[in-house]
């Protein structure tokens, strides 16, 4: 892929998925996907598809950016830091988590963490921009169903992945606290 289009993008997704546990991918794949599940049958069944797509429209733009901000934020404390929590988990290895047959370290565990969820944020605005180009369009209703699907799904994932970044980013500088 990469020799035609550039696919080095797919990486932190690929290895965000390849770190999870069973108890995340319920939290944060299954969790999100029974959310957008119900809600896109609740909308089907009242026919207000495309009104939800259209308040999603309105909504996600000014809130997906927000997230964007916070999330390189939060990259950037990450990188930029010079405390010596950083300085620990950049050495400090995670305990089941292997990419290619070695271990990563808690360091690089939050970046895949931090760097999945800003991709996140960046697909599902192109999608909210892409559905609000569609929606004057749809004479479907499948379509509308598939988009409001989506953008339900990818907000709800990025925002229990937010949580646990957060969480854990949290529980990493107690660790300098009790020094």
């Amino acid at each position: 892929m990469g020799k035609y289009i550039y696919g080095e993008w797919l990486r932190p997704i690929a290895h965000y998925l390849i770190t999870l546990k069973c108890n995340e991918i319920s939290y944060e794949i299954c969790i999100p996907f029974v959310t957008a599940s119900i809600a896109s049958i609740f909308y089907y069944s009242f026919d207000f598809v495309i009104l939800a797509l259209l308040k999603l429209r309105d909504l996600l733009p000014a809130s997906l950016s927000i997230l964007i901000g916070f999330t390189i934020m939060c990259i950037t404390i990450l990188v930029t830091s010079n405390s010596g929590t950083i300085d620990f988990i950049r050495h400090e290895y995670c305990d089941e988590r292997i990419i290619g047959h070695k271990k990563i370290t808690i360091y690089r565990w939050l970046l895949i963490l931090f760097a999945h969820s800003l991709l996140m944020e960046l697909i599902t605005l192109i999608l909210v921009f892409l559905s609000a180009f569609i929606i004057p369009l749809i004479n479907s209703i499948g379509i509308g169903i598939i988009l409001l699907f989506l953008e339900t799904f990818l907000l709800s994932h990025i925002l229990l992945l937010m949580i646990r970044a957060m969480t854990n980013l949290y529980f990493l500088f107690r660790i300098e606290d009790k020094k």
